[in-house]
């Protein structure tokens, strides 16, 4: 399978018909195909930068009246970070990709999807977010999964921010 590029460009002049733009609040972009060496140098300039999941979690069992909760803060190593523009939402792994604008790191581009179910009936929304060098965050930076059955109860949270080293 074809590795499908975490590598994009911000876009200063867009074309409506343009089919290979993205766009969050009016910074459109697109994907950047990058040959070994340049990808190895666009890495250079992104690892002066880490992506920051801030997250919470509640797990109840309601018949035992028993609760599990807590807090904490991970780093979305490159590992773990897989191109949005690949299919399903595998767990662990961040989908985004990385912002150039001229040639330096810009930020971090992430897809984030919401999951809600009560029993049978489920309800998925997802988005796109920017986490910009500046300390702006655009459009969908947070991530909430919540479900609850008739005995137990789970919710996930993660607020997605960019910390220079």
């Amino acid at each position: 399978m074809q590795e499908k590029t975490r590598f994009f460009e911000v876009v200063t002049e867009a074309s409506e018909n343009d089919e290979s733009l993205y766009e969050v609040e009016g910074i459109f972009f697109r994907p950047l195909e990058v040959s070994a060496e340049e990808k190895s140098e666009l890495l250079k300039k992104v690892s002066e930068w880490e992506l920051i999941d801030s997250y919470e979690y509640c797990d109840e069992d309601l018949a035992y009246d028993d609760k599990t909760e807590g807090k904490g803060e991970r780093v979305i190593t490159d590992e773990l970070l897989a191109s949005f523009i690949v299919g399903s939402f595998i767990s662990n792994q961040v989908r985004g990709g990385y912002l150039f604008k001229d040639g330096q790191f810009a930020g971090m581009i992430i897809e984030t999807e919401n999951v809600s179910s009560y029993g049978m009936s489920v309800n998925k929304s997802n988005g796109l977010g920017l986490l910009l060098t500046d300390g702006r965050k655009l459009g969908k930076t947070d991530y909430h999964y919540f479900h609850s059955g008739t005995e137990s109860s789970e919710s996930r949270s993660s607020e997605y921010t960019l910390r220079h080293k």
